[in-house]
C-alpha cells in the first residue's frame, strides 16, 4: 500500500535565533529569505529550484521562540537547538496519506491545514498557504514529518534560489545509524522508498536522497570530522554547486575552511550551525 509520499521535501534544523542563523548561512554564500513569525516559533528559508512537481527544495531554520505558543511537537522537538531535528516530506495529497500512515499504524493527530502573512523588504506581504501531518515523536530512527504545498511559487521566486557561492539544490539528508538495515527498512515500508547501498544506504523517494552511514564510514567520507557519537541520528546535508572549486575558494575567501571528502568538499557542524555541510557537483 503506497502512502503518497513524494519526495523529501526540505530539512528543517533547530537554531537559537533564526535572524543570526540566515546571516551565517549569507556569509556562507546562501541567499536567506526574509525572517517570517508563526505562533511561537520563527523561520528562515534558504531555497532552490523545484526538482520535482508537487515538492519544493530547501533548508528550514526554525527557532523555538516561545514554547507556550508553539504548536505540539515542536517544544519537545526543537531543542537543543543547533542541530538538524526533521526531514520534511511532501504529499500531493494529505488528507489521504493521513489515512495511509494511519492505517500503518502510526499515530499521529489529523493534518492541520494553515496560511500565514510573510513580509518581505520593500512592502510586499504574500501568503503561504499549506498543510502538516505531525507524527508523534519516537516512532521513526530519524524525526520527520508531511507537508502539502498549496502555493509552492513563493518558495521559488528568483530573488529566493539564486546563491552567490554556486549552490543549486539540496541533494541529501545525510545520518548516521548502528543498523542501516533495519532503519532502511523502516523509510521502504512507511514511505514507500526505493534502497541501495550499504554503507551508505541510499533511501531514495523523489529527487532527494536520505544517505545512512554508520559513524566509522562517515568519518571516512569525510576525512577530518570529528568522530561520531554512536546512535541513529541525522547529522547535515549535501547541496550540489554549479562548480566545486569555484565554491570552495568562495568559501575559503569569506574564513571559512572547506575540507575534501570522498564525494566534494564539506564543512564541520561547528561552521554550519552544527549541521555537516557538504558540497557536491551537480553531476556526481
Amino acid at each position: 500500500m503506497t502512502t503518497g509520499i513524494a519526495a523529501i521535501d526540505h530539512l528543517m534544523i533547530s537554531v537559537e535565533d533564526s535572524q543570526q542563523a540566515g546571516a551565517l548561512f549569507e556569509r556562507l554564500g546562501f541567499t536567506a529569505t526574509p525572517r517570517s513569525l508563526m505562533p511561537g516559533l520563527s523561520n528562515r528559508l534558504v531555497c532552490f529550484p523545484a526538482r520535482q512537481p508537487d515538492a519544493c527544495n530547501y533548508i528550514e531554520l526554525m527557532a523555538l521562540e516561545d514554547a507556550d505558543r508553539a504548536p505540539q511537537p515542536m517544544p519537545q522537538l526543537l531543542p537543543p537547538a543547533g542541530r538538524p531535528v526533521s526531514m520534511v516530506t511532501v504529499a500531493p495529497d494529505i488528507d489521504a496519506t493521513y489515512r495511509a500512515l494511519r492505517e500503518h499504524g502510526l499515530r499521529m493527530p489529523e493534518p492541520i491545514h494553515l496560511e500565514r502573512d510573510w513580509d518581505l523588504p520593500g512592502g510586499e506581504v504574500i501568503t503561504p498557504r499549506f498543510a502538516v501531518l505531525i507524527p508523534d515523536i519516537g516512532q521513526s530512527p530519524f524525526f520527520w514529518n508531511v507537508c502539502q504545498h498549496k502555493t509552492p511559487q513563493h518558495y521559488v521566486r528568483p530573488d529566493f534560489v539564486d546563491h552567490p557561492n554556486g549552490a543549486t539544490g539540496l541533494k541529501a539528508i545525510i545520518a548516521v545509524a548502528d543498523d542501516l538495515a533495519d532503519v532502511a527498512d523502516h523509510y521502504r515500508t512507511v514511505w514507500g522508498a526505493e534502497i541501495n547501498g550499504s554503507d551508505p544506504v541510499r533511501v531514495t523517494i523523489g529527487a532527494v536522497d536520505l544517505r545512512i552511514y554508520t559513524a566509522r564510514e562517515l568519518e571516512a567520507a569525510y576525512p577530518g570530522l570529528a568522530p561520531v557519537e554512536g546512535g541513529d541520528r541525522l547529522v547535515g546535508f549535501a547541496v550540489t554547486c554549479r562548480d566545486l572549486e569555484r565554491t570552495t575558494a568562495f568559501l575559503a575567501d569569506r574564513g571559512f575552511s572547506p575540507r575534501r571528502g570522498r564525494n566534494g568538499a564539506y564543512l564541520d557542524p561547528a561552521a554550519a550551525q552544527g549541521n555537516l555541510l557538504a558540497f557536491e557537483p551537480a553531476d556526481a
